[in-house]
């Protein structure tokens, strides 16, 4: 998976967003520009000769990994967020015995 630094600006601190957050955003923004230029290629001239051919393979390529990466970012937030909605529907005394009832 791909490193994205935090923003920085001169004399200022670091940005600090969760690494997901930015991890999304940096391969929504590369699929996006994928996307893109496959779709320029599909409609190019050249996209029925071997060259085309091969450039609009390495983009379908491309745009795949993107879209499992994506998953794969994805798919943490959802994991931790249903553990924590079980945790939640637990009673916070369970396995604990109420000595006033």
């Amino acid at each position: 998976m791909r490193h994205v630094p935090a923003l920085t600006a001169i004399g200022s601190p670091a940005i600090s967003a969760s690494p997901s957050v930015v991890s999304k955003t940096a391969l929504r923004a590369d699929l996006e520009r994928y996307e893109k230029e496959r779709t320029e290629c599909v409609n190019c001239v050249s996209a029925k000769t071997p060259e085309g051919q091969r450039n609009i393979h390495n983009l379908d390529a491309q745009i795949s990994t993107l879209r499992t990466e994506l998953t794969a970012v994805a798919r943490p937030d959802a994991s931790a967020s249903a553990s924590e909605a079980r945790s939640s529907t637990a009673p916070a005394a369970a396995g604990r015995i109420d000595v006033y009832a």
